[in-house]
C-alpha cells in the first residue's frame, strides 16, 4: 500500500477556514550507543540499516582525537586522521538496545576481538545501502584528497566487503568547484523506484557546500552531476545532505547537518522533504529541542520491531562523552492536520480502489468520515464515522458498491479531529 502523509501541501486542493497544520515532534527514546571504545575517541557518518529483522548501524572510528588542541580549536586535518580510520558496525534487535559484536576481521592493538570491519581509507566516509532490488549490499566510498575519487562496494551479508571499481571522478563533477577534495563528505545513494535509478547525493565544494548529484541504473553509467540546494539560507554550511527515502511513501526526507565548518558548531535539527529526490521544502527548523547538544543526522528512519512507531537517530556530542540517540514519531504521525471544530480537506485526485486505511484520533467526542468523489464532482462512496485514535483503521463504506479502479478526490470531514496519513492501493 502507498502511504500518503500529506507532506506536501499541494495534494490539497481545497480546505475549511479551521484546519491547521502542524509538524510533531519526536520523542526522545534513549540513548541507544556509548561510543566508548579506545579505537571511538571520534566517531561520525552513521547509517542505519534495517535488514532482515535486523538494525544495522556503521560509522567510522578513529582512535586519536578530533581536537589537537581543544582550548583553542585547532584539529587534525583529514590526511592526517583518515589512515588510523574504521569502518564499524553495531547491531541490535530492537532499535534501541545495541551490541558491538566481535567480528574477529581486523586486528587493534594486537586484538581481532571487536567490530570493526574494515581500515583503509575509504573508511573516511564509507556509506552502506541495501539494494532491495538485487538483494545485495552496497557502499560508496572515497575522496580526491587522495587521489582515487569515489568508488563502489559490494556485500551479501553486510560484513565482507569486496571492492567493485571506481565509479565517478571529477569529469563528473558540477564546475565551478572551489576545493579539490572533491567527495569528502558523507555521500549517500537513495533508490527511486518510480525511474529505477539510483540517486547518488554527492558533496559540491562551492563557498557553502552545495548538493550534486547524479543518477545511474546500473552503476556504469551516470548522467553529469546537477546542483541542488537544501538550504534556503546562503550563508549556512551545509556538512552532510542527510538524504533517505520515506519507506512506503512517494517522499524523501533530508536532515542536513549544517552551520559551521568545526565540529562543535554543527546541528541537524532542520528537517525537509522532496517528492521527486530533487526540491526539497522544509517542513520544521525545530526537529531536536530537548537539548542544546551538537548532534549530526544518522541517515534513515526505520520502523520500530511492533511497527508502532518511526525511530530516527543521531550523533550526539560528536567528539567527546560521544553517543548514540533514538527519537520517535508514532508510525507515521510527522505531521498533524487539525480541526477543531467542522472542518474539512480535500484531496488532488489519487488513483484508488475500495480499500483505504487512515491514521488518525479525535477528541472531546469529535469525528472523522470520509467522501469519496468522482471527477463529475459526484460522491460515489461515503463513510461511517470513525472515534477514538487509529494508527490504521479500514474504512467502513455505508453502502456495499464497489468502487472501480480510477483517479477520485478524498474529502475529509473532520470535528474535533487529527488526521496524520492514509494508506490505499490502487
Amino acid at each position: 500500500m502507498i502511504i500518503e502523509p500529506f507532506l506536501d501541501r499541494n495534494i490539497i486542493i481545497d480546505k475549511s477556514v479551521n484546519i491547521c497544520f502542524e509538524i510533531n515532534k519526536p520523542k526522545f527514546e534513549k540513548k541507544v550507543l556509548n561510543l566508548d571504545r579506545e579505537y571511538e575517541k571520534t566517531s561520525g557518518y552513521f547509517t542505519m540499516l534495517y535488514v532482515n529483522n535486523e538494525y544495522k548501524l556503521y560509522y567510522k572510528s578513529c582512535p586519536y582525537p578530533y581536537y589537537k588542541d581543544k582550548p583553542n580549536k585547532i584539529h587534525y586535518s583529514t590526511d592526517e586522521l583518515a589512515e588510523h580510520e574504521y569502518t564499524c558496525l553495531a547491531t541490535s534487535n530492537d532499535g534501541l538496545n545495541f551490541e558491538k559484536k566481535n567480528y574477529n576481521v581486523i586486528n587493534f592493538n594486537n586484538s581481532t576481538d571487536n567490530n570493526i570491519l574494515r581500515h583503509d581509507y575509504y573508511s573516511h566516509n564509507f556509506y552502506p545501502f541495501y539494494d532491495k532490488k538485487n538483494n545485495k549490499y552496497l557502499a560508496i566510498a572515497g575522496t580526491s584528497f587522495f587521489g582515487d575519487f569515489l568508488h563502489l562496494f559490494e556485500s551479501f551479508d553486510g560484513i565482507s566487503w569486496i571492492h567493485i571499481k571506481k565509479i565517478l571522478d571529477e569529469n563528473y563533477l558540477v564546475e565551478g568547484w572551489l576545493h579539490s577534495n572533491h567527495f569528502d563528505s558523507h555521500n549517500c545513494i537513495v533508490y527511486n523506484e518510480k525511474e529505477d535509478n539510483y540517486y547518488l547525493y554527492l558533496r559540491h565544494n562551492k563557498v557553502n557546500r552545495f548538493v550534486q548529484y547524479t543518477k545511474t541504473n546500473d552503476f556504469n553509467n551516470f548522467i553529469q552531476c546537477k546542483e541542488i540546494n537544501i538550504l534556503d539560507n546562503n550563508d549556512m554550511i551545509l556538512y552532510t545532505p542527510g538524504i533517505f527515502e520515506y519507506e512506503n511513501t512517494e517522499y524523501y526526507l533530508s536532515i542536513p547537518t549544517v552551520n559551521g565548518t568545526d565540529y562543535d558548531s554543527k546541528t541537524n535539527s532542520t528537517l525537509m522533504v522532496s517528492n521527486d529526490g530533487i526540491n526539497y521544502n522544509i517542513l520544521t527548523k525545530e526537529l531536536f529541542n530537548e537539548n542544546n547538544e551538537i548532534k549530526m543526522n544518522i541517515n534513515s528512519i526505520v520502523s520500530s520491531p511492533d511497527n508502532k512507531k518511526i525511530y530516527i537517530y543521531s550523533h550526539c556530542n560528536l567528539t567527546e562523552d560521544n553517543y548514540v540517540s533514538c527519537h520517535s514519531f508514532e508510525k507515521n504521525r510527522i505531521q498533524k492536520i487539525t480541526s477543531n471544530s467542522d472542518g474539512f480537506i480535500k484531496t488532488q485526485l489519487i488513483k484508488l480502489s475500495n480499500k483505504l486505511i487512515v491514521n488518525y484520533d479525535t477528541f472531546e467526542e469529535g469525528y472523522l468520515s470520509i467522501d469519496i468523489i468522482n471527477k463529475d464532482n459526484e460522491v460515489v462512496l461515503e463513510s461511517t464515522n470513525m472515534h477514538e485514535n487509529h494508527l490504521h483503521y479500514e474504512v467502513i463504506w455505508k453502502d456495499n458498491k464497489i468502487l472501480e479502479p480510477d483517479e477520485y478526490y478524498i474529502k475529509f470531514n473532520m470535528y474535533n479531529c487529527n488526521l496524520y496519513s492514509i494508506s490505499y492501493d490502487y
